[in-house]
């Protein structure tokens, strides 16, 4: 096996940067070894097995899945206030569209939708505020970034819908069975989505910039 191949796949998963300073770290090892005498085949085997050290490698430095959960940085000023509008745009968009729906058909939920949609509309507003100011850790961007998520919101606004409203009240009929099924699917959603603020952390400690 070349230091190549095995660098190849001791990096697999890694985020570019990453994986770019970890190859050249290896690189300059191997350098020093050959230079010193040692035959490249005794670094190699003391570098041990690729896959093993893949393993390591990920757990201290930032993976290409980590990196997609990374906070997104604004600039204080009218693009990035753009910017964080974009991100809820299509959300934004299906809400307004249900809601004028709701108020044209004179349906009970319209004014509960009517103040989830002026909630969504001050949502990237209080992002942008909040993630374009310069003194705050990357650790507490992200956790900032997770809670003023639309998903999060949406999730917790159903939650507090239904333990507000009754179901009628919502617009919607729905029976014992919907209801236990409702809520297991919002207990695999809210834990799947604090899955992503974990990692999310994880990413901040881990990244260098």
């Amino acid at each position: 096996m070349t230091p190549e191949h095995w660098l190849n796949v001791a990096t697999h998963g890694l985020a570019p940067a990453s994986a770019q300073r970890v190859t050249q770290e290896y690189l300059d090892h191997l350098q020093d070894a050959e230079e010193a005498g040692e035959p490249r085949e005794a670094v190699l085997a003391e570098w041990g097995d690729p896959h093993q050290a893949n393993r390591e490698l990920k757990k201290a430095h930032l993976t290409v899945r980590e990196a997609r959960y990374l906070p997104v940085v604004f600039a204080p000023t009218w693009q990035g206030l753009k910017k964080s509008y974009l991100q809820d745009l299509g959300f934004i968009v299906l809400m307004a569209f249900l809601r004028t729906r709701d108020v044209m058909s004179g349906a009970d939920s319209a004014s509960v939708g009517i103040w989830l949609l002026a909630g969504l509309l001050l949502l990237p507003l209080v992002r942008w505020i909040i993630l374009s100011r310069d003194e705050w850790s990357l650790t507490v961007r992200a956790i900032f970034s997770w809670l003023l998520d639309v998903m999060t919101v949406m999730v917790l606004f159903i939650v507090a819908a239904m333990l507000t409203y009754r179901s009628t009240d919502l617009g919607f009929a729905i029976d014992d069975r919907t209801d236990m099924l409702t809520a297991l699917a919002l207990i695999a959603y809210l834990i799947y989505h604090a899955s992503r603020l974990l990692t999310a952390v994880q990413a901040t400690r881990k990244a260098v910039f």
